[in-house]
């Protein structure tokens, strides 16, 4: 949430010889934001399904 109490207002006075000017600026700043996300597919299966590619052997090869 952003500026729940509305606090943010831009305000100016302006004094001139025989006047002043009282000026307050404030603008609809409140908001509410809510997100989800969602994973598609079952975790089990992606993780059991161990892929074989050339990398595996290479690094069996390469010690480091």
């Amino acid at each position: 949430m952003q500026d729940p109490f509305n606090m943010q207002r831009y305000d100016a006075d302006i004094y001139t010889n025989n006047s002043t000017i009282r000026w307050i600026n404030r603008w609809e700043s409140r908001r509410v934001g809510a997100s989800f996300s969602w994973k598609f597919g079952s975790q089990q299966i992606k993780a059991a399904r161990d892929r074989k590619n050339g990398l595996g052997d290479v690094e069996s090869r390469v010690s480091m």
